[in-house]
């Protein structure tokens, strides 16, 4: 299989202590107000018998409105709606770019930094009708399925702990799947897939938490679940 990706390294800041969360930063200026809590996404996946396609809701309301953002915020997804018409896609090299340049701190993260005891979560920053910007956080052995990103291109960078990655190539006889590589993604990695892309993400860390800032344009609507041919059967 081609590997589409684009990985990047940029210079990874220090994250704070293990199980340590960012204090919340001061608001941006304006007279908005953030909400105490942000809006989250619902988790999209659900592990199928056989592979299926999932749609993902559609989703309100579309986050925070660019003046309510804090100010490197504020400028990275006003760099994105200024490098697209309306509904049009942003090109992949654009997300993974912004995303490199982006100068960010924890404390500006404090107010997505939420986690969820049953499965990871998926902290909703902004979304347009040309993208949508999530901070996703997992606890220790969280993982999505295996999955493709069906209609959207998708950047992400690993902001705290260590992204467990595994790459997928479909099988010649049926939809299954199969391991191809795994790969681990420190923090400050940037990573860009293809929406044909298939993959795995977890955190499979004891005792860390795992952060990553993810952008996918268009807004992730539907994906493409998988099963892995080598399955244990269960006995």
């Amino acid at each position: 299989m081609t590997d589409l990706r684009l990985p990047h390294t940029t210079q990874p800041f220090a994250p704070p202590a293990t199980g340590a969360r960012p204090a919340a930063s001061p608001a941006a200026p304006g007279p908005a107000v953030r909400p105490a809590t942000p809006p989250a996404l619902p988790e999209p996946f659900t592990r199928p018998d056989a592979p299926s396609r999932a749609i993902l809701p559609d989703v309100g309301p579309s986050g925070y409105a660019l003046r309510e953002l804090p100010q490197q915020l504020r400028s990275f997804c006003a760099r994105l709606e200024a490098s697209t018409r309306s509904e049009s896609a942003i090109p992949l090299d654009v997300l993974a770019a912004e995303l490199e340049h982006l100068e960010l701190d924890l404390q500006t993260l404090a107010p997505w930094w939420i986690f969820d005891a049953c499965k990871y979560r998926r902290n909703l920053i902004r979304r347009t009708a040309a993208y949508e910007a999530l901070l996703l956080c997992w606890l220790p052995e969280q993982r999505s399925p295996i999955h493709d990103h069906r209609g959207s291109g998708c950047a992400f960078r690993v902001i705290e702990g260590v992204v467990s990655e595994t790459l997928y190539e479909r099988t010649a006889k049926d939809d299954r799947v199969t391991a191809a590589a795994m790969r681990w993604l420190p923090p400050g990695t940037i990573c860009a897939s293809r929406d044909f892309d298939i993959h795995e993400v977890a955190n499979t860390q004891s005792g860390r938490d795992l952060v990553t800032l993810h952008v996918y344009s268009p807004p992730l609507r539907e994906v493409n679940l998988y099963r892995c041919a080598e399955e244990a059967k269960l006995s």
